[in-house]
C-alpha cells in the first residue's frame, strides 16, 4: 500500500491524545492554527482539557531538536509536518505565523492546507481526518477527500448486533440432559457461538436459558429474586447471572433506556453486599457507582455546597433504584459508605478498587480511555459491569461506535474468558417508556 498524507483536524486529536502514533508509515500534517486551537483547551479539568495538555506535550517532546521542513520521524517509518499554508519557508515570517495562530478556528485553514498538498502533487492520496462531520462535508463539497478517525471506532454493526438472535432450536434430548446433569457438549453443527455468550435452547415442547463455556452448554438455573427485584425477562435473568458468576469479572449490559439495565445490575451488587461477614451471598465490600457528570438541555451552572451535594442530582437515578431494589428499607442505606458509595469520574484516577463490585452507569457516554482508566483501577476480588444504551450518546464528543460501553464490548467479547455481555432488548419500565425508545 502507497504512502498516504494525513491532514488533522484539532477534534482527532482532542478525542485521542496518542492519535499523531495510529497512521503507521504515512505522512500527518498539521497546521498551525491546529496547535493554536489546542492552546485554547488547555485549561480546564475536563478530558478534552487533558487530551489537549497531553497533545501539546508530545508535540513539544518531537520537536526538542526543532521543527525541521524534511519532518519529524514518528517511529514507523511516517513523519509529521507543520506548515503554514501557501508560504514558501523563506516567506514564513514571525508575522505571518502570528496571523495564523490568532485565526478563530482553524476549518478554513484545514481544507486550505489540504488543497494545497493535493495541488502540489496529486500522485500523492491527501486526505482530512477529523471528528467534524460539518468539515467532512466542506471537504468533499471542494473535491477533498475527508475522512473519520476510525482507529479506536469499534468494528462491530451496533443494529446488526442488538438484532442478533438469542433464541435456538436443538434436539429435546439436549435440554433434558441440561436439566438432568446442568452441563452437555454443544453440538458439532450448531453453528458459531462465542465465549460466554447467552442464549436461549427451545425444542418443541420446552427451553432452558444457558450459556456457552469451554466447549459446553452450562444451564442457568432461574433466579427467583435478587432483594425485591424479580427478573422480568430472559435478558434480566441473563444479567443477574453474569452478574453474580464470580467467574465473570468484567461484564457489559447494552440495552435501550427502561429495559432495567441500572436497577438489575446494583441489586445483584447490593446482594453481594449488604449480607453479614462470612454470610454465603457477601462477595465485595462496598458497591463503587460511576456515572458520567453530564449536564443536558440549559446548563443549571455551578451547584453550591460540599462535595457531596454538588454531586447529588447527577447520582439522584442511583437513589431511586435504591429505593425500588429496598423499599422503604433503602433511606437506612443510602449514604452509608460500608455499602456503597457514588464517585464521579473526576476521583477514579489514582485509586484502587480492592473486594469492590464497581457499577459504571450510562457507560456510553465515557470515553475508551475513561473506561481504560476505570478497568486499570480493579485491584484483586473485584468485579467491573458497565450498562448504557450505545444509542444515546450525549457526550458531544462521542458516537454509538466509539464511546467506552461499545469498544469495551467490541474490544473483549470473544477474547477475554472473565469477560461476558448481555443484549436488554425488552422495556420494562412502562408502555410509553417503550413507545418512546422505539419510535423517537
Amino acid at each position: 500500500m502507497s504512502k498516504k498524507r494525513y491532514v488533522i483536524d484539532t477534534s482527532v486529536l482532542l478525542h485521542d491524545p496518542t492519535a499523531l502514533f495510529n497512521f503507521k508509515d504515512n505522512d500527518i500534517y498539521i497546521p498551525l492554527a491546529v496547535i493554536a486551537e489546542l492552546d485554547k483547551f488547555k485549561k480546564g479539568n475536563e478530558e478534552i482539557n487533558a487530551n489537549a495538555r497531553e497533545v501539546i506535550r508530545a508535540i513539544e517532546h518531537l520537536t526538542t531538536s526543532g521543527v525541521h521542513s524534511e519532518g519529524i520521524d514518528l517511529g514507523q517509518g511516517g513523519k509529521l509536518f507543520f506548515h503554514l499554508p501557501n508560504a514558501k519557508p523563506e516567506e514564513r515570517s514571525l508575522e505571518k505565523l502570528m496571523q495564523q495562530m490568532k485565526e478563530p478556528f482553524a476549518d478554513p485553514v484545514l481544507l486550505q492546507y489540504a488543497s494545497f498538498l493535493q495541488n502540489q502533487d496529486s500522485t500523492i492520496a491527501t486526505s482530512i481526518v477529523t471528528k467534524d462531520t460539518v468539515v467532512r462535508i466542506l471537504a468533499r463539497e471542494q473535491q477533498i477527500a475527508a475522512e473519520d478517525y476510525l482507529h479506536d471506532k469499534a468494528k462491530l454493526d451496533l443494529h446488526a448486533f442488538f438484532k442478533q438472535e438469542q433464541l435456538y432450536d436443538v434436539a429435546p434430548k439436549i435440554i433434558d440432559e441440561l436439566y438432568q446433569q446442568g452441563v452437555v457438549d454443544v453440538p458439532a453443527d450448531f453453528g458459531k457461538i462465542e465465549l460466554n455468550q447467552y442464549l436461549v435452547l427451545r425444542s418443541t415442547q420446552q427451553s432452558v436459558l444457558a450459556k456457552y463455556r469451554k466447549g459446553k452448554f452450562q444451564r442457568i438455573k432461574e433466579i427467583k429474586a435478587v432483594e425485591k427485584i424479580r427478573p422480568q425477562n430472559y435478558g434480566q435473568q441473563f444479567l443477574l447471572d453474569a452478574c453474580l458468576d464470580q467467574d465473570l469479572t468484567i461484564v457489559a449490559a447494552l440495552g435501550k433506556a427502561g429495559t432495567g439495565k441500572t436497577v438489575v445490575s446494583l441489586a445483584a451488587g447490593l446482594y453481594q453486599v449488604m449480607e453479614e461477614e462470612g454470610a454465603s451471598t457477601k462477595k465485595y465490600d462496598k458497591v463503587v457507582v460511576i456515572r458520567p457528570t453530564l449536564e443536558l438541555g440549559q446548563q443549571l451552572g455551578y451547584l453550591p455546597g460540599m462535595e457531596e451535594e454538588k454531586i447529588a442530582p447527577h447520582f439522584r437515578p442511583i437513589n431511586t433504584a435504591m429505593h425500588i431494589i429496598l423499599g422503604k428499607t433503602a433511606v437506612d442505606y443510602v449514604g452509608r459508605e460500608e455499602w456503597i458509595e457514588c464517585m464521579p469520574i473526576n476521583f477514579v484516577s489514582g485509586d484502587t478498587f480492592h473486594n469492590t463490585y464497581v457499577l459504571v452507569d450510562e457507560a456510553q457516554n465515557f470515553s475508551r480511555k475513561e473506561m481504560k482508566m476505570i478497568g486499570t483501577r480493579l485491584g484483586s476480588g473485584s468485579k467491573l459491569v458497565i450498562v448504557g444504551d450505545p444509542f444515546q450518546v450525549h457526550n458531544p464528543y462521542l458516537d454509538e461506535k466509539d464511546n467506552g460501553l461499545t469498544v469495551v464490548t467490541d474490544r473483549l467479547r470473544g477474547k477475554a474468558k472473565e469477560f461476558a455481555y448481555v443484549i436488554l432488548d425488552k422495556g420494562v419500565r412502562s408502555p410509553e417508556a417503550e413507545i418512546f425508545a422505539d419510535l423517537l
